[in-house]
C-alpha cells in the first residue's frame, strides 16, 4: 500500500483506476468489504485499486456543526 497526498496540479498516472470514494474514518467491517471489492475488480483489468478519503472530515470544512472523531488515524 501506498499513500499519496493529493497536491493541486500534480499528475497521477495509475493504469485502469478502481476507485472507492469515502469519508474513511476507520476501517470497520463495511469499509473492508469496499476495498476488498475495489482490489478484486482491480485485478479483474490489472489496474489499480485507490481508495479517495478526505482528511480533515468534510464536515469541518463545510461548517455543518462539527466532525465525528475519526476511529483510527490515516497512517492506521
Amino acid at each position: 500500500m501506498k499513500r499519496v497526498r493529493l497536491e493541486a496540479g500534480e499528475p497521477l498516472v495509475w493504469p485502469e483506476p478502481v476507485v472507492a470514494i469515502g469519508n474513511f474514518d476507520g476501517v470497520h467491517r463495511g469499509h473492508q468489504a469496499l476495498v476488498a471489492a475495489g482490489v478484486a475488480r482491480s485485478r479483474e483489468s490489472d489496474g489499480t485499486a485507490v481508495v479517495l478519503t478526505f482528511d480533515p472530515h468534510p464536515a469541518r470544512l463545510l461548517g455543518s456543526g462539527g466532525a465525528p472523531g475519526a476511529l483510527t488515524t490515516l497512517d492506521q
